[in-house]
């Protein structure tokens, strides 16, 4: 059954509207949640099931994803360290700047350590990378997930997004 949709998100939403055509029905799918995109395909899979008599699979594609995704996020927050230990946040320059990203200011706040960016900012977790960088990941909700690796670049401290096809380094500013 061929099924037209369309969505979008932006941070911590995810949003999507499926029509089977011909079957004046439809179905839309509103998450407060960056994850809340996992739900796309089992729906569009149980409107199909509903409308087609199908073989009722979707609920269970619902439940081991939700159960993968809980298994990676635990693995990964054995990883962090929160909060972030006072040796890997005395490494950190207070301030970085990329010419096209603009400035990153780096604030301690009691034992935790801030990413501020633009318009908004984040806890960041230090994790020490199986290649022996270390990276600080940030842990906030809706924010959770960007990583930056601490470098060194022409002798000044540095952080490094990569994004697969690109690296993105923000150097020490004064």
């Amino acid at each position: 059954m061929p099924i037209i949709h369309h969505g979008g998100g932006l941070f911590g939403y995810k949003s999507d509207w499926m029509i089977p055509p011909d079957s004046g029905t439809g179905a839309v799918l509103l998450t407060n949640s960056d994850t809340g995109g996992m739900l796309l395909y089992p729906l569009m899979r149980r409107l199909v099931e509903v409308l087609s008599d199908g073989k009722p699979e979707a609920v269970a594609q619902v439940e081991a994803s939700a159960s993968n995704y809980r298994a990676v996020q635990a693995k990964e927050r054995q990883r962090l360290a929160v909060p972030a230990a006072t040796d890997e946040a005395s490494k950190l320059a207070v301030r970085y700047s990329n010419e096209t990203l603009g400035v990153r200011q780096v604030e301690r706040q009691a034992a935790n350590i801030v990413f501020h960016f633009n318009e908004w900012k984040s806890t960041v977790a230090p994790r020490k990378n199986d290649d022996g960088t270390v990276s600080f990941i940030t842990i906030d909700p809706t924010r959770s997930g960007f990583e930056f690796v601490r470098a060194e670049r022409s002798g000044k401290r540095a952080l490094i997004i990569r994004d697969g096809q690109h690296e993105y380094v923000f150097n020490e500013a004064s």
